[in-house]
């Protein structure tokens, strides 16, 4: 009972001292006096404010003692909506409701069981950090309070830590306010020079579409001919090409429809995991269990993803390139990478490009929270402070900072553009002597495989603060796994399967093997992110566990495409994944926009747990999944059929070096 009244008494007290829990003490904050110098605008406004206006604020602010304090994720934003619906006029001054959000970071909660070792006077405390590795997993501490509140729009900043100053009493909650997270209902309604520029470009792309699938649909009815770069951005034709669910070719390799996709929906269940436990969250003490289970390997081990996407890369290249070039002269070969690389960046630029534009101009304007605006923004300034390195594929060795890459999940893309602007080195010579030297090549292969795995390992260890993971020499291991692989593929692709005797019971064995291997990966991957593993036993697996999973999926494609694959070829070769493989790169695209967007309208806190995550999931991919088809169908088809008229040559010319960019 004395814990009791000794809590209630402690409560009561941080709502006198802190003046902002009650309306008398929040009435305060806008009691001017002449020791307080804020703007004359903002004087003006806190003079002529009635008392349902005052009320209507207090009511819409946060209110530090909530419940849960201990318990959920320290973010109050109060009530949002209610504060920016304030418009009103007071003897001639018009006063709209300003939600600003105040931010104090040298203060921490304790989350969980960290609370039982906490002096009630040291509830609040000063300057600890955060870390869940390793830890107590119901214990955490967050190193950041967020509360908001709602006063009058002509308040700066500067006026509203000058009048909170006032009220507190130092070394008790608090705050500090910015202009970025304070936002009125007119907020982010004007339009400057990039979104007038952006809505332009896409009215103009919105008329090609209309007046290319006009022109393509009235030659369909007639039988008459079309002319290329009319239908190139007809949605009549290019639906028809995506949703096109077509036959088994000899030399394709379907399962990669598959596991294109599949991996796709990895990668947003990976990142949705990542961006919803940013956001306030009734249950965030439980979330610190919840982030110690074993089930949650799905979500932990989602970067094997990307591993699968790298060996894709790595294995098309050669199977595709040996095809036309073996056995070609070195001049000849060299005389084809210009056009080869010309082919690849206008492959993946213009639908990037086109992310890259809404992301710094119009996205700003589609939505409205608390932290929007300033979501947003910040999201537009990371990109305006980058496009070279966006634009050259270098983010992930310029500014490879997970919160200062542009559309941080494209580092992916600038990996794979680096290794691909490295593979003539490779690709020349494997072309030139792999039919006369096949061992030697093979080896040679083999070795530089090796040394991509050593690579990365040396270079953590001996360079223990080098934090950069999204560098080129960290993912290369993969691409070469998957270049090996696609190199012996071509070279055998009429040769029978491997195995001659005991074909069943030995590639059943091998499966079992594979799929062992690959489930101990996922395992592994697991202990590390709970942290159980030391830091020379993480940095070794680390490195090795990526290309090994590269060579699983290399059995994997080899059995499927001989046609020992059982339920597993199957379900990676069902037809309707050839139309999600499609749009698998501009969901990649896209994803993570969608993502942001929708956690930056968060108002309150959530409610966490597998179901909400799935359900959540299950949103995510399918608005994911609308926007690629949508982008597919406007930035990246027809882009495809005007390079194909812009380079001329016949259908068989095209289909080709389509093929050998795939």
């Amino acid at each position: 009972m004395r814990l009791i009244l000794k809590l209630y008494a402690f409560s009561l007290a941080l709502v006198l001292v802190n003046g902002i829990l009650s309306y008398e003490q929040y009435a305060n904050i806008f009691k001017i006096n002449n020791d307080i110098l804020v703007s004359d605008a903002c004087k003006k406004q806190i003079n002529n404010l009635d008392f349902n206006t005052g009320f209507t604020m207090f009511d819409a602010s946060s209110k530090i003692i909530y419940p849960g304090l201990i318990y959920a994720t320290p973010i109050e934003y109060g009530i949002y909506d209610e504060c920016v619906a304030i418009d009103v006029t007071n003897e001639d001054t018009n006063i709209l409701g300003k939600h600003c959000v105040g931010v104090r970071t040298d203060v921490s909660i304790p989350i969980g069981s960290n609370i039982k070792n906490v002096k009630l006077e040291n509830l609040f405390s000063f300057n600890q950090n955060i870390s869940i590795s390793g830890k107590d997993p119901k214990s955490l501490t967050l190193p950041a309070i967020q509360a908001g509140y709602c006063v009058p729009n002509k308040c700066t900043v500067d006026d509203l830590n000058k009048l909170f100053e006032a009220v507190t009493v130092p070394g008790v909650i608090s705050f500090n306010f910015n202009d970025a997270i304070c936002t009125t209902k007119n907020t982010g309604k004007e339009l400057d020079t990039a979104d007038i520029c952006v809505i332009s470009l896409l009215v103009i792309i919105l008329a090609f579409i209309i007046v290319s699938t006009t022109y393509d649909v009235i030659q369909e009815k007639n039988k008459l001919a079309k002319k290329g770069y009319l239908i190139a951005f007809s949605l009549y034709t290019n639906t028809k090409k995506l949703v096109h669910v077509g036959p088994k070719e000899k030399e394709q390799i379907p399962i990669f429809h598959g596991l294109k996709f599949i991996s796709m929906m990895w990668v947003i269940a990976g990142h949705g995991f990542g961006t919803n436990i940013a956001v306030p969250l009734f249950n965030m003490a439980d979330i610190l269990v919840w982030m110690k289970q074993r089930y949650i390997q799905y979500i932990t081990a989602a970067p094997l993803a990307v591993t699968t996407f790298f060996f894709i890369s790595g294995f098309l290249l050669p199977f595709t390139y040996l095809k036309l070039f073996k056995g070609k002269g070195i001049v000849q070969q060299v005389k084809f990478i210009p056009m080869n690389y010309l082919h690849r960046y206008l492959r993946l630029t213009p639908a990037a490009a086109m992310v890259f534009l809404v992301t710094i101009s119009i996205i700003r304007h589609l939505g409205s929270g608390p932290m929007f605006y300033a979501a947003m923004v910040q999201n537009g300034n990371i990109c305006k402070n980058h496009p070279w390195s966006f634009f050259l594929y270098f983010q992930n060795y310029y500014n490879y900072d997970q919160l200062d890459i542009c559309l941080a999940q494209t580092w992916y893309l600038s990996a794979d553009m680096q290794m691909f602007w490295l593979s003539p080195l490779f690709l020349i010579p494997t072309a030139a002597y792999i039919g006369k030297k096949y061992n030697a090549v093979m080896m040679s292969l083999f070795g530089f495989c090796i040394v991509t795995i050593i690579l990365p390992i040396v270079i953590t260890f001996k360079y223990p603060d080098y934090t950069n993971t999204y560098g080129t020499h960290t993912c290369m291991c993969n691409y070469v796994v998957g270049f090996i692989f696609g190199t012996f593929m071509r070279e055998n692709i009429d040769k029978p399967f491997v195995f001659r005797k005991n074909r069943s019971f030995m590639n059943l064995l091998v499966w079992i093997v594979t799929l062992l291997i690959m489930y101990a990966i996922v395992y592994i991957t697991a202990d590390i992110f709970m942290g159980h593993m030391t830091s020379n036993t993480k940095k070794i697996l680390n490195g090795i566990m990526p290309p090994l999973w590269s060579m699983c999926l290399g059995w994997m494609v080899y059995s499927c495409f001989h046609g020992y694959g059982g339920v597993v070829n199957w379900i990676l070769t069902r037809p309707i994944l050839q139309v999600g493989s499609r749009l698998s790169y501009c969901i990649y695209l896209l994803h993570m926009t969608v993502l942001i967007h929708n956690i930056s309208f968060t108002r309150g806190k959530i409610y966490f747990n597998d179901w909400s995550q799935f359900y959540t999931w299950c949103g995510y991919f399918i608005i994911s999944v609308i926007f690629a088809f949508i982008w597919t169908l406007s930035f990246e088809s027809p882009i495809i059929i005007l390079e194909k008229v812009a380079f001329g040559g016949n259908k068989k010319t095209l289909k080709k070096e389509k093929t050998i960019n795939a």
